[in-house]
């Protein structure tokens, strides 16, 4: 049965995305990370491969904070006499529960709270459920926003929940389809990728199970190899690791780890594919699926005071989790061509993990992976290999994005063989719709946030068209550039756009590839001073305002006009983390430490960012000397270090 109702949590508000394309990528701790000699040619072949220089067309989504409301999400729920899944299509269509009902057990960590931080592409994220991430590293793009939500009925009456998307960086549709068979304690999940392009795709998946961890939690795969990537000065470090137990520590608990890491287990290829989590009752989590998915993955936030924090910082005090993984290659610093006109898809099979607690807590892993392996005869059927497919009825309930229609409106075929996009009111794509019908953009205001931004050849063309362009068309011109690395054009359209009419949009663009492609800190500075000075009262062009400043060596310029800064924005603790840099620059330590203090709080705060606490250990060392660390200590609350 399916049926749709509200799941109701204590929730931050996600807030308002940022109207600044978003011109970098933040994914530069692994862009070279350090591997080991110990790392094949092979194994080599697809590492860095296919990253995405910009996350464009997206905006960022850095509007959230820390003050939660109970708030109503959309759910739909499937269910029959053995398990309950609720869905949630609103945030990326994250599977949110799997609860066994005849052992009245949750199978999945389901957060307390919804709490937005900064650990995707997008910026925002959240710990919990299931996440589906499709197409580039770093999360899914739309992990934070709603998808379409579609009943599905075959012909022999089986209902199949589908939630789909149009993905814009790699321009596929996806799908993730739930099926629940009356009598099965196994919930199936279809997987598609549909690239309906004419190019091939650099592609990426990865299905990420958030589960509980505790003293007692083991992970269980049949590997005995893994790829140990962890964090370390900055960077990230690739090493070849036995499984389960190397260096003398047994790698399948979770605590016995001190600092963050990521483990990618190397599943020979004639095993099933599986991976499962446990504890002292051997009871838990299974995931299974087709030979597709051939990657498995765990991480963990690790047992340093960091790594704590992290857990807490994502939910309540006291919460902890780790995520058993399951993606197309071995690990996620690779992406797979996809070719040209192409669909991918596999099936998931999750259930409740049942095996005897003397086997699975002991000492011999052979027995451990047998013992898996027989819950796995008992409980995963022929539907992995035979998902229903004839759907004859289909009825969207919950809509996604506009951006699907509007790219089969300029394609000359559909981007899915199988899924309706429907939603024709979505306001951010109504700019071009209009371009589409009258051959330019609509006119804009300077004072005006943009609604969005697009990338690729076709509206680059439509935009190249138009005679005597404005200077939003311009700007919008230069991000495409931009995206599509042809920065001196790109440049060269942000001039034009400030020469027709000075806005902070292109002033701010100019600023921010000075600074962080060509690393010129006085074109930075000038242009972001004009960008800001345009428009004061704009948040996220304030906080780049002060990185930039502070980054080369302006900072006094910071200070000095902090006091005209709107007091909304004074308070933000970006820009008070950049005032309190300028201040530690010019060894105002008493000043600085009036801001970065026990009551200093960092909603944003950058996954392997330790900027916090080298600031606290900088300004604390100004005024106590060598004494620092023990007369103050670096607060649990401010400590985000991920290496120890």
């Amino acid at each position: 049965m399916i049926k749709f109702e509200y799941y109701e949590m204590p929730a931050a508000d996600l807030g308002p995305e940022s109207p600044l394309p978003n011109l970098k990528s933040e994914e530069g701790v692994v862009d070279n990370p350090d591997l080991g000699e110990d790392i094949s040619a092979e194994d080599r072949k697809y590492f860095g491969v296919g990253f995405a220089k910009t996350f464009l067309p997206y905006k960022r989504q850095d509007g959230y904070n820390r003050d939660r409301k109970i708030r109503k999400f959309k759910a739909a729920v499937l269910e029959n006499d053995y398990i309950k899944a609720i869905f949630l299509p609103e945030l990326g269509g994250r599977l949110w529960s799997l609860f066994d009902k005849t052992a009245q057990k949750e199978l999945l960590y389901v957060n307390s709270v919804f709490q937005p931080c900064n650990l995707a592409v997008r910026n925002a994220w959240f710990s919990g459920g299931v996440e589906f991430n499709v197409g580039v590293r770093g999360h899914n793009p739309l992990t934070c926003s709603p998808m379409y939500c579609e009943i599905g009925r075959t012909s022999e009456g089986e209902e199949i929940l589908t939630l789909y998307e149009f993905e814009r960086i790699r321009g596929v549709s996806y799908s993730i389809s739930a099926y629940l068979p009356e009598n099965s304690r196994t919930l199936y999940l279809n997987m598609k990728i549909e690239n309906r392009n004419d190019e091939e795709k650099y592609m990426y998946w990865w299905s990420n199970i958030a589960y509980p961890e505790k003293k007692d939690t083991r992970v269980i795969v049949p590997a005995n190899e893994m790829f140990r990537f962890y964090y370390e000065n900055g960077g990230y470090r690739v090493r070849n690791f036995g499984f389960p137990v190397a260096d003398g520590v047994d790698f399948s608990f979770p605590q016995n780890i001190y600092r963050s890491q990521d483990f990618f287990y190397r599943i020979p290829e004639n095993e099933q594919k599986w991976i499962a989590a446990t504890d002292s009752t051997g009871t838990g989590l299974l995931q299974y699926s087709t030979d597709f998915l051939k990657g498995r993955k765990l991480f963990l936030w690790g047992m340093g005071q960091g790594g704590r924090h992290w857990n807490e910082f994502l939910s309540n005090e006291g919460e902890a989790y780790i995520e058993i993984q399951a993606g197309i290659l071995r690990t996620q610093l690779e992406h797979i061509p996809m070719p040209a006109n192409t669909e991918w898809t596999w099936t998931e099979a999750y259930t409740m993990l049942e095996t005897d607690p003397d086997v699975i807590m002991g000492d011999d892993y052979n027995s451990m992976v047998k013992e898996v392996e027989k819950c796995i005869v008992k409980k995963i059927d022929d539907v992995i290999d035979s998902f229903p497919t004839d759907i004859v009825y289909r009825e969207v309930v919950f809509q996604g994005s506009g951006w699907g229609v509007l790219e089969n409106a300029i394609r000359d075929k559909e981007i899915s063989k199988y899924y309706n996009y429907t939603n024709t009111k979505d306001a951010e794509t109504q700019q071009w719709f209009y371009l589409l019908e009258n051959g330019r953009l609509p006119v804009h205001n300077v004072s005006d946030e943009p609604e969005s931004y697009v990338i690729g050849k076709f509206w680059q063309e439509k935009l190249e068209a138009i005679a005597d362009k404005t200077w939003y068309e311009h700007y919008q011109l230069g991000v495409i550039y931009y995206e599509a690395e042809r920065y001196d054009d790109a440049l060269s359209q942000w001039k034009q756009s400030v020469a027709k009419e000075e806005n902070c949009w292109a002033y701010r663009c100019i600023a921010v590839m000075a600074s962080d492609l060509n690393n010129d800190g006085a074109t930075a500075c000038e242009n972001i001073k004009k960008a800001y000075a345009l428009k004061p009262d704009c948040l996220t062009l304030c906080r780049e305002y002060a990185r930039i400043l502070v980054a080369y060596g302006c900072g006094k310029d910071l200070i000095s006009d902090f006091d005209n800064i709107p007091e909304s924005i004074q308070r933000d603790p970006r820009v008070l983390l950049n005032k309190a840099k300028a201040l530690l620059d010019e060894k105002r330590y008493e000043d600085a430490a009036a801001i970065i203090n026990e009551d200093f709080d960092l909603p944003d705060n950058r996954e392997c960012e330790i900027a916090v606490s080298d600031i606290w250990s900088d300004i604390y060392k100004g005024i106590y000397g060598d004494d620092a660390e023990k007369i103050a200590p670096l607060p649990k609350h401010l400590d985000f270090r991920m290496d120890g």
